[in-house]
């Protein structure tokens, strides 16, 4: 009797143990040097694959064994050619879209490797709570998230960065702030639409601006009162990066004010942005000028120190910057800090500049470009800069 209630119990206790997978695969990015979100998902279930778009809604279908390389997709007006597969990970070549998908001249070559496109399998995190329950939640709090640092950022290692959040009907303004020793030194905002949607229990927040600027799906993984779990795969990481929103004290009223009291400042286009020197992208009114700017009123600070405060920013195609990032040098190149007066006065100083190149022109890829500015201080004093 033991060995015939073991027999049955045995497969039992194995599918018991077996760890649910998803069949849902997000579209990370595109073209692997720019990192470019991509904005779709596809579900492979019952020999079923189903291709959705950033709103959740199904674009088309395929019925299909199974998925191996080389094979080529054919779902409503788009055709995937799956280059390479793996349990967690997915490259496709979409050969109907000729403009982001560029080809070999010689179309019998293989599509070229850098444009594909990269689905990453999502976690298995079912959401019981309706979609409404989720979208009055979302729009009843301020949420905050402390940026982490991941490689689609800009070079930082001495701003500690905050995004706050305030969801309303179908718009999102994300309001970034920028702290130095605890000290905010300059804000900015951009807003944006947003979606949520379910794909097989699954919950996903969709943001948007332009057609021609997509933005990265987040997976929301765990919801509670004062907490909401996200994950962003739109970065290299295999896994995804995490992303906690907490709640905070703000109401509607106090987070529109310090809105309007932070610059305007958005990416024309996501993904990774040029480099100033790919084109010689410069400040029009040149290094002596910028010198005698930002010396200009500077505070009197009684520092005897000798380094270099370098500010990181982008340069978008409305001749605006943002996104910084701060990073201070010794004459030695070891790491050091200045006082808050100083990095404020500059950083609020470089961020006023208004005379930057137009990037579409100046620029033959890329309708934003991150630049820096390197400081060379000395006694409190700005003495030269670079590049």
């Amino acid at each position: 009797m033991k060995k015939l209630l073991l027999l049955v119990l045995v497969p039992f206790l194995l599918e018991c143990s077996k760890k649910e997978e998803s069949d849902v695969f997000i579209g990370a990015y595109r073209s692997l040097d720019k990192v470019i979100p991509y904005p779709y998902l596809f579900k492979y279930k019952g020999k079923k694959l189903s291709l959705y778009n950033h709103m959740g809604k199904i674009i088309g279908e395929h019925q299909i064994d199974s998925i191996k390389e080389k094979d080529a997709l054919k779902i409503a007006d788009k055709e995937f050619l799956v280059c390479r597969k793996r349990n967690e990970r997915i490259t496709m070549f979409d050969l109907s879209d000729t403009i982001n998908f560029p080809r070999y001249k010689d179309e019998s070559r293989s599509p070229i490797y850098k444009y594909l496109a990269v689905f990453k399998k999502t976690s298995f995190n079912k959401i019981n709570m309706k979609i409404e329950g989720v979208r009055k939640h979302l729009e009843s709090k301020v949420w905050k998230y402390n940026v982490e640092k991941s490689g689609n950022d800009n070079p930082n290692e001495d701003f500690v960065i905050e995004k706050v959040y305030s969801f309303k009907e179908d718009k999102v303004i994300e309001l970034t702030n920028y702290y130095y020793k605890e000290e905010k030194i300059i804000s900015e905002h951009q807003s944006m639409k947003f979606e949520l949607f379910k794909i097989d229990n699954q919950l996903f927040l969709s943001l948007s601006k332009q057609t021609d600027n997509p933005l990265p799906i987040l997976q929301i993984t765990a919801i509670s009162d004062s907490r909401i779990s996200l994950k962003d795969y739109s970065v290299r990481d295999l896994k995804g990066k995490k992303i906690i929103f907490d709640s905070t004290s703000f109401n509607s009223g106090n987070f529109n004010a310090y809105v309007k009291k932070s610059n305007d400042f958005e990416n024309c286009f996501e993904g990774y942005q040029g480099e100033y020197y790919h084109d010689d992208v410069t400040y029009k009114k040149g290094n002596e000028f910028l010198i005698n700017f930002v010396n200009d009123g500077i505070p009197k600070v009684q520092e005897n120190k000798k380094g270099y405060i370098i500010i990181h920013f982008n340069i978008n195609c409305n001749k605006k910057i943002g996104d910084f990032g701060l990073i201070q040098m010794t004459r030695e190149y070891k790491k050091t800090s200045f006082s808050n007066e100083l990095v404020k006065h500059l950083v609020n100083k470089v961020a006023s500049l208004k005379d930057w190149p137009n990037i579409e022109e100046s620029t033959s890829n890329y309708k934003d470009v991150h630049a820096f500015l390197m400081f060379k201080v000395d006694n409190g004093k700005i003495v030269d800069l670079c590049p």
